[in-house]
């Protein structure tokens, strides 16, 4: 998780979403989705999402992909400056 929050604010993107194994209750577990920098989406907006998703109400849109190389090297690197 800190790795997605440290890329939203790196890259200066605002969506981000991230598959866990997190230690919070059920509920905040398994895959975390935001869309506003340093936010997560709550049960009840995921639940409103996994709606969407499984009634196929999408709307109409564009979107790309990029890969970042060498990225968790750009994170190790930054977060040692503060050990």
């Amino acid at each position: 998780s800190p790795t997605a929050y440290f890329a939203q604010f790196k890259l200066n993107t605002d969506a981000v979403g991230m598959v866990t194994a997190s230690h919070n209750e059920n509920g905040w577990t398994g895959i975390k989705m935001g869309i506003e920098k340093g936010l997560t989406h709550s049960p009840d907006e995921m639940n409103e999402l996994k709606k969407i998703v499984l009634e196929k109400k999408f709307t109409k849109g564009k979107g790309t992909y990029k890969e970042i190389k060498g990225f968790k090297e750009i994170y190790i690197k930054i977060i040692l400056k503060y050990k």
